[in-house]
């Protein structure tokens, strides 16, 4: 019960913020606990069979504010006609199935189950709060529900330099799951690189990539406010991206560091596009300057370390390449000797002796490939195939418009997210529903805008869709006003 007491405390304590920010709108209430929990993976525990985190609390809250405030039937229907939800919904039967064939590991095949199943319910219940939000309202939420793991990070590598504990407020009076023990360390120490940052999540690389997320959007939302000529909401994003950046750096996740390369560049060449074609202004100079400087004075500490963490021939990386390759050819061989469903979900966890909740390759794909065969694989595919035909979509229809900054980095990050999940195992953490989630708010948002004119846009292309130019107080009040004339009933 105590244990339970202090989750419902935290969750009371966060509830209390998200209605103080949020003026007491609550389905904005809901989208900012969500938001905010589910990058707080650590904060769990188990009761029974059952795993109750601070996530699936305010899911549970997010679900009754829906229950309350909507028709039942229609919110069911738009849930069901959603293209993510369809696709997740065919991985979830391939799980199904091949738990079916090959049972090797009922209690993971089960696990994999209910994560994507509550998955679902998420990214269907944020699509579904935001409905009479905007997508910009999303990225604010999932942006700011990073300052806490920053600030655990944070604390994490402070707190050893005076003496004190890094262990997390309460931790230790949240008995863990079998298998999840090694989310009570707070630091995870690494070689002769030290201690690496993870904030509020169990697996430095999960944190890294995650931050990776958060700073494409912390990015996005910086050119969003360089159109609204807002130099705050430019300096508050801005020391957000730089503040998750350095922390990015001292997660020492490599397949975080060449996720957020690849988002950085997807979204560099994209505003410069954007800039030519005058849909975009550039923020001042001086900010981008000092959030630039401010990154690298606080990663500079770290130089040595990142130098030796990516050099191939490092020891660390020698040993650390040496464990992936092998788990990976065992999950090709595998996928080779069971090409249809593979050997079963769970399955690499067991013929690899992995602790109790772990089963990969050290890359989805080839874990899909060896666990589920050529059917999970499609399954997956699908799933992915559907996401960036959503994005692709969105971002042809804002192109031209400043409203695809926020494309831009969704897309960016999602890209980034594909390519991070190639040496490592990270599809199915509560954060990737929340960005499924904002993925399909940004698809009905920009389905739902209407070019301007020539007449009405003006000679720079921006006064059809910059607020200021047309009288509206604010980007947020406009796209909210979109989003609650645009989702089908």
């Amino acid at each position: 019960m105590e244990a339970l007491a202090i989750l419902f405390g935290i969750e009371a304590v966060l509830l209390a913020i998200a209605y103080r920010l949020s003026r007491g709108d609550w389905r904005r209430i809901a989208l900012y606990l969500l938001a905010a929990t589910a990058p707080l993976e650590v904060y769990r525990t188990v009761i029974g069979k059952v795993d109750i985190s601070l996530f699936r609390l305010s899911l549970l809250i997010a679900l009754a504010v829906l229950a309350t405030a909507a028709d039942p039937r229609a919110t069911l229907r738009r849930f069901t006609r959603l293209p993510l939800v369809r696709a997740y919904s065919v991985f979830a039967g391939v799980v199904a199935l091949a738990l079916i064939v090959h049972p090797i590991n009922p209690f993971l095949a089960e696990r994999q189950l209910a994560q994507i199943i509550i998955g679902v319910v998420a990214l269907g219940v944020v699509a579904e709060l935001a409905r009479t939000q905007s997508i910009a309202r999303v990225a604010v939420a999932i942006v700011l529900g990073a300052i806490l793991p920053i600030l655990a990070a944070i604390w994490q590598g402070l707190a050893p330099e005076i003496g004190a504990s890094e262990a997390l407020p309460l931790l230790n009076k949240l008995p863990a799951a079998v298998g999840l023990e090694i989310t009570r360390q707070a630091l995870s120490s690494f070689g002769t690189i030290g201690a690496r940052a993870k904030g509020t999540f169990g697996d430095p690389n999960h944190f890294g990539v995650y931050l990776g997320f958060v700073v494409c959007l912390s990015l996005a939302l910086t050119f969003v406010a360089a159109q609204r000529r807002n130099r705050v909401e430019q300096i508050s994003y801005g020391a957000m991206a730089a503040a998750a950046s350095a922390t990015l750096v001292a997660t020492f996740s490599r397949s975080a560091w060449v996720g957020t390369v690849v988002a950085i560049a997807l979204i560099v060449a994209g505003v410069t596009r954007a800039w030519h074609t005058k849909a975009l202004r550039p923020p001042t100079k001086r900010l981008a300057v000092v959030a630039a400087l401010v990154t690298l004075a606080i990663s500079a500490g770290l130089a040595p370390r990142v130098i030796e963490r990516v050099a191939p021939g490092s020891k660390i990386n020698v040993v650390s390449d040496r464990s992936h390759a092998s788990t990976v050819r065992f999950a090709w061989h595998q996928f080779v000797s069971h090409p249809v469903l593979g050997i079963g979900p769970g399955g690499l966890g067991i013929k690899l002796h992995l602790a109790p909740r772990t089963s990969g390759a050290h890359s989805t794909y080839l874990t899909v490939a060896g666990e589920l065969g050529t059917v999970g694989l499609l399954a997956l595919f699908l799933v992915i195939a559907i996401t960036l035909g959503l994005l692709a979509r969105a971002y042809r229809r804002l192109r031209g418009t400043p409203l695809v900054a926020l494309a831009l980095g969704l897309g960016a990050a999602y890209v980034g997210y594909l390519a991070s999940n190639v040496t490592y195992d990270i599809f199915f953490d509560d954060f990737h529903w929340i960005m499924l989630g904002a993925v399909t708010v940004l698809a009905v948002d920009a389905a739902s805008i209407r070019h301007p004119t020539e007449a009405e846009s003006g000679r720079d292309g921006l006064a059809g869709f910059d607020p200021v130019t047309n009288g509206a107080r604010s980007l947020a009040a406009r796209l909210s006003h979109i989003a609650r004339n645009a989702w089908p009933v």
